[in-house]
């Protein structure tokens, strides 16, 4: 067995607190003994471990946005939704002429 360990440094803060921790990830990898077999690589059994300690540190801050901005991205929803209402209704528009101006050439 041969493990990975992987420790970054991490710190909350929600304006009150900061609380120090750590975040890590382990990888795992197996290889399968078979001594039975004679053309196969003999590799070392045991159990190794390596560590990996990231240099930086990753803070992780809550803060509030202010009511100003909630209103301009409200805006800018708002505003995105009339742009492609109005969008969809000239492509309808358009499909819908084309499809009388074609119907009209045929009827006469």
């Amino acid at each position: 067995y041969q493990y990975d360990i992987h420790v970054i440094p991490t710190s909350y803060d929600d304006g009150v607190e900061e609380i120090p921790s750590h975040q890590y990830s382990v990888t795992e990898y197996v290889k399968a003994v078979d001594a039975r077999n004679p053309n196969y690589e003999a590799a070392a059994s045991g159990l190794w471990m390596s560590y990996d300690f990231t240099p930086f540190e990753v803070r992780v801050t809550s803060s509030r946005k202010s009511l100003f901005h909630f209103f301009t991205e409200c805006c800018a929803i708002l505003g995105g939704i009339f742009a492609f209402s109005g969008m969809l209704d000239n492509f309808a528009h358009q499909i819908h002429k084309s499809l009388d101006n074609g119907s009209r050439g045929v009827l006469e």
